[in-house]
């Protein structure tokens, strides 16, 4: 075999850039890790609780409803006050939503809450972690492509800690006797481990002048002001705090107003993304239906559900190498960012079409797992765009109001997606993708 395959770095690569890289990528292969330990399991748990479709359907819903509203003021709360707090505060909210699960036989309000926080935390995990390393790495002076080659690493082992995390839940699922409930315990324990690493490797990059005023009011409080004084500059500091928040998703607002690079590259995140609810909701049913007693074993979910993991780890590698060559500098080499995302949503519109059209399962799992493939090098792709297009100040705010379309589309899909013909949904999510493309192609390319 050869080993270049297996080669991460160019040798030319500096020592800083592979320093970070380390440093990023062990908080964020934990944390990311602990999201798809429950996850994929959060529809069977809440089936095992007795819920209907439609009860799981409005659930879910809250869960981005909550992105909507409380994810975006969180993401400008994260600019103002810094990063690293908001990665450690992740930890916290998701352990947190992990924990309210076991409070449903009180009342099922209680996994309402917990999917609140679901959404938050997930709204930190997309933007978040990518915003503290593309600002340490400006920070560090470590260079564009350098940067983008941390990113395409750390979705590279993204897809190895989801295939582990895939055997680790089944093996916690069939130990506790088909609990799903535990392995949201597991999660957590997790999560807790990744808030004390960030804690402890992490520096808090973009902390806010405000910040530094607020410490510097505690200092003179030491020195004999009264506590009327005190009291007036806590409510002096919350007022600052708002208005700076008010500030950033003006700023925010007004970036996505004049820089229409950032626009469309929100909306093409908004449309693959979609697609991807789409095929979360209707693989299982669609592979189900071709189910006999000759091919059972091979249509396993836990085989079909590896599968899928491997084609995505061999997307992040793929996009990784291309990558690779392009840091190299070769001024012969025309391929970019925006071809590599074009290529792969025409490659994904094919494959649904050709799923649609199929009645075999010899041309529709090869289908998905095509769509799979795509679904790594996007993972990859999708930060470079980020880190080229988005500004530094603001970059968390922004990243979350783009959010906001995909948001209101997962909210259709959870609700209405039982009563939608899987050949009708696999339609739209062929279209969806060729909207994707299309979104790309209107971007101005910059070097």
């Amino acid at each position: 075999m050869n080993s270049k395959f297996f080669t991460l770095f160019p040798a030319t690569t500096p020592r800083s850039t592979i320093q970070l890289c380390w440093t990023y990528c062990t908080v964020f292969w934990i944390m990311s890790g602990a999201d798809w330990l429950q996850g994929p399991y959060l529809y069977s748990m809440y089936e095992s609780f007795g819920l209907t479709d439609v009860e799981i359907g409005h659930i879910l819903a809250t869960e981005y409803i909550s992105a909507i509203l409380l994810g975006t003021l969180v993401g400008a709360l994260a600019d103002v006050w810094g990063h690293k707090t908001c990665c450690v505060m992740y930890g916290v909210i998701y352990g947190s939503s992990c924990l309210v699960n076991h409070l449903h036989s009180v009342h099922h309000g209680f996994l309402f809450l917990g999917c609140m926080l679901d959404g938050v935390a997930i709204s930190i995990l997309r933007t978040a972690f990518e915003s503290w390393l593309t600002i340490e790495a400006d920070r560090q002076k470590i260079s564009s492509p350098d940067t983008m080659l941390i990113l395409s690493i750390s979705q590279f082992g993204n897809s190895i800690a989801a295939i582990l995390a895939g055997i680790v839940g089944h093996v916690i699922v069939e130990t506790f006797g088909g609990s799903y409930v535990n392995t949201m315990d597991v999660a957590c324990i997790c999560l807790i481990v990744g808030s004390v690493v960030t804690q402890v490797l992490w520096s808090g990059n973009t902390a806010s002048q405000r910040k530094r005023e607020a410490q510097k009011s505690m200092i003179l409080n030491r020195q004999g002001r009264t506590k009327r004084t005190t009291q007036r500059s806590h409510w002096q500091q919350l007022c600052n705090l708002s208005v700076d928040v008010l500030k950033m998703l003006k700023n925010a607002f007004n970036t996505l107003r004049t820089e229409g690079n950032v626009l469309k590259m929100g909306l093409f995140d908004s449309l693959f993304e979609s697609t991807l609810m789409l095929f979360i909701m209707i693989w299982s049913p669609v592979m189900a239906r071709y189910k006999d007693g000759t091919s059972s074993s091979f249509l396993s979910s836990g085989v079909i559900f590896s599968s899928f993991m491997v084609c995505i780890m061999a997307g992040t590698k793929l996009s990784h190498d291309l990558l690779a060559a392009r840091s190299l500098k070769n001024k012969s080499n025309t391929l970019t960012i925006e071809k590599c995302c074009i290529l792969c949503c025409l490659l994904s519109s094919a494959s649904f079409a050709l799923a649609t059209m199929s009645t075999t399962i010899y041309i529709t799992f090869p289908a998905f797992c095509t769509f799979e493939l795509c679904c790594g090098m996007y993972y990859s792709l999708s930060c470079q765009l980020h880190t080229k297009y988005t500004p530094l100040e603001g970059r968390m705010t922004v990243l979350n109001i783009n959010r906001i379309l995909l948001n209101v589309i997962s909210i259709c899909v959870v609700l209405l997606c039982h009563s939608v013909a899987h050949t009708t949904t696999m339609t739209v999510c062929a279209l969806l993708q060729l909207g994707a493309a299309l979104s790309v192609t209107t971007i101005k390319n910059r070097p």
